[in-house]
């Protein structure tokens, strides 16, 4: 069956991505990711391509405003959510679907300036993250199986039976062990040609053994450990990605105006010690190894924190521990001269 292909997905996300750009400031936007059928394989056209942009908020809207922006708009053939970052706590808490969708896609764009807070906090830890509630996950997965269902009974839709199918073979495989990306993504060349003969409208699944295999697995989730000690990581995550979030956006252009140009030297030769914008940096070493003093590099670490680019701690003998918090500044080396 002839989907999508990757090009144009990865094409109309940057599309996207470009056209919200003209509506919300860059730092309002944390990123554009991809949910719904586009990620599990069975997206046949740009209808079937569901994006999510997370919106930052201001601090004074977070201040001020109770409400957290969850809305709709449609665009070059295809949907386009927009929702507010704050409701990302209680979306993996309760193990929210699309934000599972959204966190395990392969199709996304984030925002400079959050790509590494992103990488270290979602990307490394969404197995984590999307784990913290199996009993909760899967009895909210077989309540959607059972409605599309009961939709499908109805209306006799193909496309209510391939939800609550796919959803049982993802079960299934969860329950089994596999991984929350594993169950995500079919792998099986016999899942994914079951599923797309059930589609289209070919194969008709004994009805009565779907509802019974979908009761079996809330049965079994009902046995399912939870680990409420991994609440205290997700808090934690979010907590990152907003502290970013609330720090003041200076361009690079801005930044180096404010270095000499020595101290512009000074940050090449501290950048080129950190590994990902992150590390323990000797300054006497560093003078030994230029001719660069002291005070010079003790300004532009100075400057890096006050305008709240990286976290600059002082480890006595063992050095300054340096980590850019600001993940448009990562390559700023490379603007130097």
């Amino acid at each position: 069956m002839k989907t999508i292909s990757q090009d144009k997905i990865k094409q109309l996300l940057k599309n996207d991505y470009k056209y919200l750009n003209t509506i919300y400031p860059n730092d309002r936007i944390f990123g554009v990711f991809t949910y719904g059928l586009v990620n599990y394989g069975f997206a046949k056209n740009e209808s079937d391509i569901k994006v999510k942009m997370y919106y930052l908020p201001t601090f004074e809207e977070m201040c001020t405003s109770l409400e957290l922006k969850d809305e709709e708009l449609f665009y070059n053939g295809h949907t386009i959510n927009i929702k507010d970052i704050r409701l990302i706590l209680d979306n993996i808490l309760n193990q929210e679907e699309t934000a599972m969708e959204c966190f395990f896609s392969k199709n996304y764009i984030v925002t400079p300036k959050f790509k590494k807070v992103f990488e270290e906090n979602i990307l490394a830890k969404r197995e984590e993250i999307f784990h913290c509630n199996p009993r909760l996950r899967v009895q909210d997965y077989m309540a959607r199986a059972f409605l599309s269902l009961e939709l499908y009974q109805k209306t006799l839709n193909p496309e209510y039976l391939f939800d609550a199918c796919r959803r049982r073979l993802a079960t299934d495989l969860y329950l089994s062990g596999a991984t929350v990306e594993e169950c995500l993504t079919l792998k099986k060349d016999y899942h994914i040609n079951y599923l797309w003969s059930i589609k289209n409208g070919i194969a008709m699944p004994n009805i009565e053994e779907v509802e019974q295999d979908l009761q079996r697995m809330v049965n079994m989730a009902d046995g399912a450990e939870v680990h409420p000690e991994q609440e205290e990581l997700v808090k934690s995550c979010i907590v990152e990605i907003m502290k970013i979030a609330l720090t003041k956006t200076i361009n690079k252009n801005e930044f180096l105006s404010a270095l000499t140009d020595t101290e512009k030297s000074a940050l090449k030769v501290i950048m080129q010690h950190l590994i990902d914008g992150e590390g323990a940096v000797s300054i006497t070493q560093l003078t030994n190894e230029t001719n660069i003093s002291r005070p010079v590099f003790k300004s532009v670490l100075q400057k890096l924190k006050d305008m709240e680019i990286a976290e600059i701690n002082n480890m006595g003998v063992k050095g300054t521990y340096i980590n850019i918090i600001d993940g448009a500044f990562l390559d700023i080396d490379h603007f130097i001269d």
